[in-house]
């Protein structure tokens, strides 16, 4: 009769234990370490994303222009005689460089040329770039305009690979300036669960 109430007051008592990890200094402590580790990788990169970007298309949108500087001697001659074959060579010259998606040459209101990539989706523009002609006689008069369209397509990939730069500064960081995580490679399971995550907690979160 008096075995049920043991088993009851077993339960019980295991009921209102703490769960093993708030029991145990070792996974508490772990716990914090990855916490912060989380919180402070997820801020960094989410920071060095968006800069990264911005960053990106600020060098992107300046090759551009400087690109726009070097044919614009060709480009006023075009607009100012509303030359069509000489503005689509302009075009289809900057056409054929990595960063640039379209390009589009106007005499006035007048298209006088416009090449995009081949195989390109115009649906996916990444924010047109334009300038206004001068007219090589008289640079107050404007007879024209030069817009470049950049591919998205590198800038995501610039974006990547500056990404994963950063990715490996943050691993250096924490791993070397701090100690806070081993810099490279994988001691085994044998050596213990804290070491195991710490040794994969930085390459997840790169």
């Amino acid at each position: 009769r008096q075995q049920p109430n043991a088993w009851w007051e077993l339960f019980l008592d295991m009921k209102t234990m703490p769960p093993l990890w708030q029991r145990s200094i070792l996974l508490r402590a772990a716990a914090q370490v990855i916490g912060i580790a989380l919180v402070a990788g997820l801020g960094f990169v989410l920071l060095t994303a968006y800069l990264t970007e911005r960053y990106t298309q600020e060098s992107v949108s300046q090759r551009v222009h400087e690109l726009m500087t070097t044919v614009e001697s060709t480009v006023q001659i075009a607009c100012f005689t509303k030359d069509p074959t000489l503005a689509l060579e302009v075009v289809n010259g900057l056409a054929k460089n990595s960063e640039v998606f379209g390009a589009t040459i106007l005499s006035g209101t007048d298209v006088l040329a416009e090449r995009q990539k081949d195989g390109g989706d115009p649906d996916r523009q990444a924010g047109r770039i334009s300038k206004p002609i001068a007219s090589p006689l008289d640079p107050s008069q404007i007879v024209g305009e030069i817009a470049i369209e950049p591919d998205p397509e590198i800038i995501r990939l610039r974006v990547r690979e500056n990404g994963g730069f950063v990715a490996l500064l943050l691993i250096l960081a924490f791993s070397i300036s701090l100690g806070w995580m081993p810099a490279g490679g994988f001691p085994g399971w044998q050596a213990g669960l804290f070491a195991g995550l710490k040794a994969l907690l930085l390459p997840a979160i790169a």
